[in-house]
């Protein structure tokens, strides 16, 4: 609702929120649909590097889950960002997330 309106700030605050207690109680699909909608807030605020990393997040824990809704959604994202690869590029970013040079 924040976000529809354009206050991405107060929208940011509550998806934080939210996503702590996602992780609280579990919860990997709605992990997911947080940090998705993060990184929406994140690229809106341009701060593409933040949106990467919960977009990048998102693709870790659905791969793990094989979370066909959450994929999907990676996978339209990966065409509208022109992400070299597709979905293996999401690939390519977790492996160099999880090990940085």
């Amino acid at each position: 609702m924040y976000s529809a309106r354009g206050d991405y700030e107060t929208a940011l605050e509550y998806l934080k929120k939210s996503l702590a207690i996602r992780q609280e109680i579990g919860d990997i699909s709605g992990l997911c649909a947080t940090l998705f909608n993060m990184g929406h807030i994140h690229w809106q605020n341009d701060e593409p590097k933040e949106a990467m990393s919960a977009w990048v997040s998102v693709y870790g824990l659905a791969k793990k889950i094989n979370l066909a809704q959450a994929l999907e959604a990676l996978e339209n994202l990966a065409d509208q960002l022109k992400l070299p690869g597709g979905m293996n590029g999401w690939e390519t970013l977790l492996d160099k997330m999880q090990n940085p040079e």
